[in-house]
């Protein structure tokens, strides 16, 4: 181990252990919760291994490597609070979001201003074939990279502000492909500028290179489609009973005894009643869980986005709001509630 390296080493027991507080918590408080933390650890120590090894990083300033020391620590007690409020069964998902949101809106302001600091080196930083093999490509493209990462640090944290609405979402995804692929976009672009100027050589992707690219930006768009429209939701109106089955969230039976009305609306009244997801799950298909407005007060949604049509639904739980994936299932869906509530 190297002088500049046993610098670090009570930093790095310090972080670990800071790692490892959420594990003692959760241990102590419910016998379980320990994954999550100790899956950060061992990233953690794998991290902290490739950066301490790389010689390069000698010449980084300490203070950049004292903050990326504890990046992960802190998203480990974010993190922990985060679950441990979910564990506990607090019931605010609205706040809960707002956390992550200025969480990782921070965390990418912090990136962005450290990133125009960081010296070329192998294991931090923007390491595509580009800006390893050219200092001022990797000089230009994490000037760039750290504007882009200041904005999009702003951009999430002012998500939190509409934090239970479906654009902030979308905000959000967008923001984390553009500040992963904008980067690699900017540096291949400064590399044709200099190739055109005569300042290098040619120097040809290999295949192997250009398939991890490819890969890497379809599992990533992939990843975000999926979070953005994934989901399913059946209504069923059985003999007995109406029930919703889902796969994001809480399934749902009401026995048709137990329903004191329902109406039918071309148009969601509640539409403009301040409405406030609680808990629950929604994405660009559904808005599911527990919410809150002005008109109903606290009640339950199982509604398609792709549908104005609402049933309005009063049970001895309190109102539901629902509706199927277009007008004319909506409707069907209500002739055969009124019909069964009827007979019953």
């Amino acid at each position: 181990m190297t002088k500049w390296t046993m610098a670090y080493r009570e930093l790095f027991v310090l972080t670990s252990l800071v790692i490892l507080l959420p594990t003692l918590v959760g241990a102590l408080c419910w016998r379980e919760f320990v994954w999550f933390p100790l899956g950060l650890l061992v990233t953690h120590w794998l991290v902290l291994f490739f950066i301490l090894c790389d010689h390069a990083n000698a010449a980084q300033s300490p203070r950049i490597l004292r903050l990326i020391f504890w990046l992960l620590p802190v998203t480990a007690l974010i993190g922990g609070a985060v679950l441990a409020l979910l564990r506990s069964g607090f019931d605010a998902y609205a706040l809960i979001v707002t956390i992550l949101y200025l969480s990782f809106g921070l965390m990418f302001l912090v990136i962005g201003n450290i990133l125009p600091k960081v010296r070329q080196n192998n294991t931090i930083g923007i390491k595509i074939k580009w800006t390893l093999e050219n200092e001022q490509n990797w000089n230009a493209t994490h000037r760039f990279s750290g504007r882009l990462w200041v904005i999009g640090g702003i951009l999430c944290m002012a998500c939190a502000l509409v934090a239970e609405s479906a654009i902030a979402m979308v905000v959000f995804f967008v923001c984390v492909l553009a500040l992963a692929i904008l980067p690699m976009g900017y540096s291949y672009r400064y590399y044709r500028r200099q190739l055109a100027s005569g300042s290098i050589a040619p120097s040809p992707v290999s295949r192997k290179g250009a398939a991890f690219v490819v890969l890497f930006i379809i599992a990533l768009c992939a990843f975000t489609g999926w979070t953005l429209f994934s989901g399913s939701m059946n209504v069923n109106v059985d003999d007995n009973a109406l029930t919703i089955e889902t796969k994001q969230w809480k399934d749902l039976t009401i026995p048709y005894s137990e329903i004191d009305s329902l109406t039918y609306f071309d148009h969601d009244p509640s539409a403009n009643s301040g409405d406030v997801r609680t808990n629950g799950f929604g994405n660009l298909r559904f808005s599911m869980g527990k919410f809150e407005n002005d008109l109903f007060g606290s009640y339950t949604r199982y509604t398609h986005a792709s549908c104005d049509a609402v049933i309005i639904l009063e049970a001895n739980d309190g109102i539901i709001v629902l509706n199927g994936a277009d007008e004319s299932a909506t409707r069907a869906i209500y002739e055969q509630l009124l019909e069964n509530v009827e007979q019953n």
